[in-house]
């Protein structure tokens, strides 16, 4: 089992487990840095002054790398991205238009199918049909119908209608990665020393009540941050064991380490880009440029696309919004990147 169960629980694995908060914002950061282009089913490019003006500014005070950031964040983090079309004139609402984007929270958003049902990412029956979403905006829960909404998602095995992310997908690897940081934590919180097996030598010269006055005692002069450095002086007589194996012992640096590498993995980020610099050759770091601009950063921004046309098309339905990414792999390069571990 594990305790990352949750959209809020994904959201938080960015401030909880390790690493995964480097290599979301290195793939949010290079997204929303990307130009973009309109173009029509041809590829011709094209401007339209309306979506312009909403790309430029999505929402009031978000700029456009912000809003995308954002997206890219939720879509990582747990395989879903909801924007609100929200009105923001009354001729928007006469029209039944729109004149921001605005993306939610996506642990306040819940899903409702056809029968009333609230899907989640690991549902297991099968639902087709979104009635309404319902989400938590301005202090109080709002139901929003599936044409006010647009949702982007990563497929889950489970059901159509909600996707699933990176974290859910992996959270038995970055669960155990955040049960050796508080492990870690706890350590050094309790003076970096081992945990100790007091016996004493006369079981006999302790009550209930004078052996838990030993144990505080004891617990009160050696344990916790604050006696560090401090000589050990045991308050009874008793027999001390250390029973906690040293971080070396226990593998904990072998396993974080590991554990980076398979974070890295996860999200798709070559070693020359992910800072795990043990791992970074000279001799193949272009060839992993060239295999994170040409696999991953299109593999994670496409979805992002496939939304952002969906929704421009409701003002213009000839425009289409593209990525303008890095170079390509030719296919002439493709073996040699092979060979040198690139890819």
């Amino acid at each position: 089992s594990t305790t990352l169960n949750s959209s809020r629980d994904y959201l938080n694995a960015y401030q909880l487990v390790n690493y995964v908060s480097t290599c979301v914002s290195i793939i949010a950061r290079d997204i929303s840095r990307l130009e973009y282009q309109l173009v029509d089913n041809s590829g011709n490019e094209v401007n339209d002054k309306k979506i312009v003006s909403l790309l430029q500014s999505p929402y009031r005070s978000m700029s456009w790398r912000n809003f995308t950031y954002m997206c890219v964040n939720h879509l990582l983090l747990d395989g879903n991205v909801f924007i609100l079309l929200n009105p923001n004139t009354m001729l928007d609402i006469k029209n039944k238009t729109f004149g921001e984007i605005v993306p939610i929270n996506p642990a306040n958003v819940f899903i409702f199918d056809e029968m009333g049902r609230t899907v989640l990412s690991n549902t297991q029956f099968t639902s087709y049909e979104v009635q309404f979403f319902r989400s938590y905006l301005q202090d109080h829960y709002v139901d929003i119908l599936p044409e006010n909404m647009h949702h982007i998602k990563r497929p889950s095995p489970h059901n159509p209608l909600r996707g699933m992310g990176v974290v859910q997908k992996n959270a038995p690897i970055l669960d155990a990665d955040r049960l050796i940081t508080l492990y870690n934590n706890q350590f050094f919180a309790h003076g970096a020393r081992s945990n100790l097996l007091l016996s004493p030598k006369d079981d006999e010269a302790y009550n209930p009540d004078s052996y838990k006055q030993a144990v505080d005692t004891f617990y009160d002069k050696f344990t916790g941050s604050n006696n560090w450095g401090k000589p050990f002086f045991s308050p009874m007589a008793v027999e001390v064991k250390p029973i906690t194996m040293s971080h070396t012992d226990s593998q904990v640096l072998d396993q974080k380490k590991m554990t980076r590498e398979d974070i890295a993995a996860m999200f798709g980020i070559p070693a020359v880009i992910s800072q795990i610099y043990t791992n970074a050759k000279y001799d193949s770091a272009e060839q992993q440029l060239q295999t994170y601009s040409t696999i991953t950063l299109p593999g994670w921004g496409s979805p992002i696309e496939e939304g952002i046309t969906n929704i421009i098309q409701k003002i213009n339905p000839g425009v289409n919004f593209k990525f303008i990414y890095p170079s390509r792999i030719m296919s002439s390069d493709a073996k040699d990147m092979v060979d040198r571990g690139a890819m």
